[in-house]
């Protein structure tokens, strides 16, 4: 699903509930705790790898599909 997709979606679901079609929780001690901690320069490393780690894990599978689903088609095309 693509982000203007999910986002018509939750629009849609807004317009036809005339409501915020998700449940809004009030967060726990834990949470509010974490929320309210000092971030770290250490924190953002840790998130900059997490991100560019599942960046390069979606690279990898798009790539994958790419050699599975699109390659053979213009090998085959070029051959003719």
């Amino acid at each position: 699903m693509s982000m203007t997709e999910a986002i018509r979606l939750f629009l849609t679901q807004v317009s036809l509930r005339q409501e915020f079609p998700i449940e809004l929780k009030i967060p726990n001690k834990t949470t509010l705790d974490a929320m309210s901690e000092d971030v770290s320069e250490q924190t953002y490393k840790v998130a900059a790898l997490w991100i560019n780690t599942l960046a390069l894990e979606r690279f990898r599978r798009d790539f994958y599909q790419w050699q599975i689903l699109i390659k053979p088609q213009y090998a085959m095309k070029s051959a003719a």
